[in-house]
């Protein structure tokens, strides 16, 4: 990723905006694609007053080639 510090600033500003008591709830997750090709999605649950933010990233063993085996 070319600016994680970007692309985390609009992470927060969504789940601010998404959590804003101004707007309804919505019906479901808010789904949501920057223009790095990160998706955001966001869930409210309000069963307790906890924030929980994960982030998920499409690397791994499994998308290595073999010139990159096990970096």
């Amino acid at each position: 990723m070319r600016h994680p510090r970007r692309i985390f600033f609009y992470l927060i500003l969504l789940i601010i905006y998404a959590s804003s008591s101004a707007l309804a709830a919505p019906a479901g997750p808010l789904k949501t694609h920057l223009d790095s090709g990160l998706t955001v999605i966001i869930e409210e649950v309000h069963s307790a007053p906890v924030v929980s933010v994960q982030m998920w990233v499409k690397v791994g063993s499994a998308d290595e080639t073999d010139k990159y085996s096990g970096i």
